[in-house]
């Protein structure tokens, strides 16, 4: 998911610190890797129109200007560690590469329930955050402990369909939440996830790998990029911020916010359908089996996106 510009300013960073600028990463060596078949990288609108510009081929990181420089050099990793079952491996990759059969799939759909129990330690995947919203808040009115609300502080212009969590968070003690940002003390990481274990009008604590820890509010700036031709260099400008507890609920939360998550359980809700490369694919593999997936809906081939620059670009390595 490393963007072609994060990977160019990673590079530009170590020339510079290190004052080795002729050198690719000032002359560090650097291992790249990840599965290029998961969710693409993510580009918002603010940044879209600049990032063609520089990089009219694509975004990924593959794109960029010292991935052509530094003469990689590639190596296949064969073991898998998430899943232990070769059948569901080979349902995976089947997905993952497009290559998936319509017996795959249906063998796939055999996963599909009219009901289910949302049992502890269960979550459900689904594509857009107001779907995963509608869900949580139907189930944090299911809790009988009492309400609190959080309203955020938005200034500038931080837009609402830029804000990060609910602009009122509300939240119950007891309420499955991800968190969604990094925290400075390294406590836990963007999309851990946690439970509230105690609530108050001023005051959250989360309980997150069997530890609890009190939560603080946590800003984000929207930044206007530009291009200045004869600097030739990218400029910044903080038009907006936004402050809130860096959480959301998290009974069901988006793919894209799954990659990287390990689960025994997965709810699968493909309602909506596919829209993003990679996407069923990822949904899939966060589960470590395929007796611990359900879906809500039937699969069709539809939903098996893969992008073509990728295969491109797997074909030239091999």
């Amino acid at each position: 998911m490393v963007r072609a510009d994060v990977f160019d300013a990673i590079d530009y960073s170590l020339r510079v610190h290190r004052k080795k600028l002729t050198q690719p990463f000032g002359g560090v060596q650097v291992i790249v890797f990840g599965d290029l078949f998961q969710l693409p990288p993510v580009v918002n609108m603010d940044e879209s129109s600049l990032l063609e510009r520089i990089y009219p081929n694509g975004q990924f990181f593959f794109h960029s200007n010292i991935f052509q420089d530094a003469q990689f050099k590639t190596l296949e990793l064969q073991s898998i560690y998430r899943q232990t079952d070769d059948h569901f491996i080979y349902l995976l990759n089947a997905v993952r590469d497009g290559s998936i059969t319509n017996s795959q799939i249906d063998n796939l759909n055999d996963s599909l329930v009219d009901n289910f129990e949302m049992d502890e330690g269960k979550i459900i995947l689904t594509t857009t955050n107001a779907r995963a919203s509608g869900i949580n808040q139907n189930y944090l009115k299911q809790l009988s402990s009492e309400e609190f609300s959080y309203r955020a502080q938005a200034t500038g212009q931080f837009y609402k369909e830029l804000f990060p969590t609910d602009e009122v968070l509300k939240l119950k003690k007891g309420a499955q939440v991800i968190m969604i940002k990094n925290d400075p003390e390294k406590r836990w990481v963007n999309g851990s996830i946690g439970t509230i274990h105690d609530i108050a009008e001023k005051k959250i604590k989360v309980k997150i790998n069997h530890k609890i820890y009190e939560v603080k509010k946590e800003k984000w700036d929207r930044i206007q990029y530009s291009y200045d031709d004869d600097q030739q260099e990218v400029l910044e400008n903080v038009t907006g911020s936004f402050k809130q507890y860096p959480m959301r609920l998290a009974w069901a939360i988006t793919i894209h916010k799954s990659q990287g998550q390990t689960f025994e359980k997965v709810i699968i809700d493909m309602s909506q359908g596919s829209f993003a490369p990679g996407q069923l694919y990822v949904a899939l593999s966060r589960c470590i089996s395929l007796e611990g997936i359900e879906l809500l809906r039937p699969l069709k081939k539809s939903d098996v996106i893969v992008n073509k620059q990728l295969i491109g670009f797997q074909d030239r390595l091999i």
